[in-house]
């Protein structure tokens, strides 16, 4: 994140946090915390963000911007979560970027995960949309190795298991293995 991590915690706007905040982390801006959550030694939280209950997030952890993240959901260190919405029970392991992105229930996300940001066009059952820098959207119950990168305006769908080390071009169907 590049910040300045002498201080202990800056929560002069903090709206509420029943969770854990070790020593060292950073919290700026309005910031809600779930009960049961931790947040790890290094890590910076920018708001506006929502953190569900018994959540894990880092150490040296970056939460930034309009980023909402449910219940039972970890977060591995030196991730990097912006502008997305994190349904529950993700778990995303070190070392990965996810920006302008959906998440659904019960994904995991190996290391080094990183999305594309780009404008996109996304066909619909109601037609086609132009989107402004995207990111990708991932249904729920799905497993992604490590290294996999995604190009911006991907949709993979529920339950699907993608290999290690690929670049997802184009969507994934549901139950779809991509080795």
């Amino acid at each position: 994140c590049g910040r300045d991590w002498s201080s202990d915690v800056c929560s002069s706007d903090l709206n509420s946090k029943e969770g854990v905040i070790e020593d060292n982390v950073m919290v700026k801006g309005d910031v809600e915390i779930g009960k049961g959550t931790i947040i790890r030694g290094g890590t910076y939280i920018e708001g506006p963000v929502k953190i569900g209950e018994n959540c894990d997030i880092g150490p040296q952890a970056c939460i930034l911007p309009s980023t909402s993240i449910g219940d039972d959901s970890n977060i591995s260190p030196f991730t990097v979560i912006k502008n997305s919405l994190l349904m529950k029970g993700i778990d995303i392991e070190p070392n990965s970027k996810i920006e302008n992105s959906v998440i659904g229930t019960g994904v995991h996300i190996g290391s080094n995960f990183s999305t594309y940001l780009s404008d996109a066009e996304i066909v619909s059952e109601h037609g086609l949309h132009e989107i402004e820098n995207i990111g990708c959207m991932i249904a729920e119950d799905t497993i992604i190795g490590s290294g996999v990168k995604t190009e911006s305006g991907v949709i993979i769908g529920s339950d699907c298991k993608i290999k290690s080390g690929n670049v997802i071009r184009e969507n994934i169907p549901s139950e779809t293995r991509v080795m």
